[in-house]
């Protein structure tokens, strides 16, 4: 959060005049230089409408915790009595369009975007390890995309190994071209199975997510 907001806000959380209002979010404002987001809100029930500024749950120099805020949003808003000026929207609430999650009423932690939306995790390494682990986890997520390669290559030679297998003749010892292997059928039955798995799932990419997406790093 920038220095001046950062204490222009901790002002109006420390005065006594601070009152709290429930409002619906009707417009968007980013800042040119994407420092602040305000948005239009309607107070309700008064239906008044003040201008407020957007919190965070963390933020930081290049780092934080960012969550979309679309109109038609409830908001709860906090500002200093009779200055609309000092608004800021603090916390999103659920109405009867936003129903919760039902892992969550089972007592799990959820996580997810807005409908066709993406959701981005970043930083320099990103673990995933069981809750109670004291140690980094040290098994990589293995890349779809190389892994596809590598599978469609080896079936790929496989395939061809099975087909110059079936076709293979030579010189035999009484200097006549010999016929193609007896049991040929059980390399070309290979030849297909070999075949068929490169196309699917491995080339079709039926073995690839295409909701999570990850990257090697350096």
């Amino acid at each position: 959060m920038k220095g001046y907001l950062l204490n222009e806000l901790k002002e109006l959380l420390k005065d006594e005049s601070v009152h709290f209002e429930v409002a619906r979010v009707q417009r968007l404002g980013f800042a040119k230089d994407r420092s602040v987001l305000r948005v239009a809100c309607l107070v309700v029930p008064d239906n008044y409408e003040v201008i407020a500024r957007v919190t965070w749950d963390g933020v930081g120099d290049g780092n934080g915790i960012f969550h979309p805020i679309n109109p038609n949003d409830l908001v709860l808003i906090a500002f200093a009595s009779g200055s609309e000026d000092n608004a800021f929207v603090i916390r999103r609430l659920t109405d009867k369009e936003d129903i919760l999650p039902e892992m969550l009423v089972e007592g799990h932690t959820v996580v997810r975007s807005v409908p066709g939306k993406k959701l981005y995790m970043g930083g320099d390494k990103t673990l995933v390890q069981k809750v109670g682990s004291l140690t980094d986890p040290t098994e990589n997520v293995v890349l779809g995309q190389v892994l596809k390669q590598l599978l469609s290559d080896i079936l790929a030679e496989l395939a061809l190994l099975s087909q110059n297998i079936i076709e293979h003749t030579h010189i035999g010892n009484l200097g006549f071209e010999t016929t193609t292997p007896i049991n040929d059928s059980d390399f070309s039955d290979n030849k297909v199975v070999f075949e068929s798995k490169k196309a699917s799932p491995v080339d079709d990419e039926l073995i690839l997510s295409d909701i999570f997406f990850t990257e090697k790093g350096n």
